[in-house]
């Protein structure tokens, strides 16, 4: 069973109806093919980021900023004016809002063209919200993957940053007691 969500984003509230399985396949699939490459640039810059089992989400994040600068230059440049209009339009169809009566009713072009055209923000919050709700167990199973890539490379570089510890040539126990009694 189709299951509909609603959000509020910005103070607006959006009721998302998900696509039945054909139309969804097919949008994912346009999805991967043209974000493929940046989820792709993203997983790989994470080869020379520093992480840590014990670092903070920050630390994280700023260590990893160099994988995450690639993957935003490659959605940048996938991103296809006439599929991001098509993509708009399709999940509009799929998609209500409640308006200043309190009623929700279709979000047509009209209107999205008024709701969103000081606020492109919002826009790219209610199409993330959409896609979320449309391909939940991808998008899950993405962050799952995501979050598994991060643990592993925090565990290797903590592997790695232990047996590289060398020998400084000077001991870090106590001194022995005769030492340090004066005479």
């Amino acid at each position: 069973m189709l299951e509909t969500k609603e959000r509020t984003i910005d103070g607006y509230d959006f009721k998302y109806y998900p696509l039945m399985a054909t139309p969804a396949r097919e949008l994912l699939d346009k999805l991967i093919r043209m974000f493929g490459p940046s989820i792709a640039a993203a997983v790989e810059g994470l080869e020379g980021a520093d992480v840590g089992v014990d670092m903070k989400v920050t630390d994280i994040l700023g260590s990893a900023m160099g994988s995450i600068g690639g993957s935003l230059r490659e959605i940048a440049g996938a991103v296809q004016p006439a599929f991001h209009h098509k993509l708009v339009e399709d999940l509009g169809k799929q998609t209500e809002w409640r308006n200043e009566e309190g009623n929700f009713v279709p979000l047509k072009k009209d209107m999205r063209e008024v709701l969103f055209a000081t606020n492109l923000l919002t826009e790219f919050k209610w199409i993330a919200f959409c896609l979320e709700v449309q391909f939940s167990d991808f998008f899950g199973l993405f962050q799952t993957l995501a979050g598994q890539a991060v643990a592993l490379r925090a565990m290797a570089n903590e592997s790695r940053s232990k047996s590289q510890r060398g020998s400084t040539g000077i001991s870090n126990e106590s001194p022995p007691t005769i030492a340090t009694v004066a005479d």
